[in-house]
């Protein structure tokens, strides 16, 4: 019991970054999200949750949980005149309520884009940062990445 309450009550934190990132994210088609590549730096966390350096997040608690998350990354793109949105994918699959877009004007632009998101998990479940290009298939670098989740 007490194991129990311990887990529900204790918070748990993971955050990974990615900085000065120069691997290209390949936009296979428009409106398709995909997981922002790059190899990414664990910062933080908590012993109820797995990483590594694939921007994976994988909560190993033995209860399911609802965890608050905030992604917050900096894009250049290929190209004029593109909105992306950014998100947390759920096991693979982009949740829609945490996207949030921003247009760039100029390929040279450094946008920055930030979302927040709850989202409930349960034992092996895992969570990664995706973005798609709603404009066209266009692709774009997450030059610096910063993913936090609290739960």
């Amino acid at each position: 019991m007490t194991k129990i309450i311990k887990e529900v009550y204790s918070p748990q934190k993971a955050f990974i970054t990615m900085t000065s990132n120069a691997v290209e994210t390949t936009v296979a088609a428009v409106d398709t999200p995909v997981k922002i590549a790059g190899t990414y730096t664990v910062a933080a966390n908590g012993n109820r949750w797995g990483t590594g350096t694939n921007g994976r997040l994988i909560w190993n608690g033995e209860n399911g949980r609802r965890v608050a998350m905030e992604l917050s990354i900096s894009i250049t793109v290929d190209g004029n005149n593109k909105i992306f949105r950014i998100g947390i994918a759920k096991n693979g699959t982009f949740e829609q309520a945490s996207a949030l877009g921003r247009k760039i004007s100029t390929g040279i632009d450094l946008g920055a884009i930030s979302t927040l998101d709850e989202i409930d998990l349960n034992t092996g479940d895992y969570i990664e940062p995706f973005l798609e290009n709603i404009t066209d298939d266009a692709n774009a670098t997450g030059v610096d990445v910063k993913f936090l989740v609290n739960g």
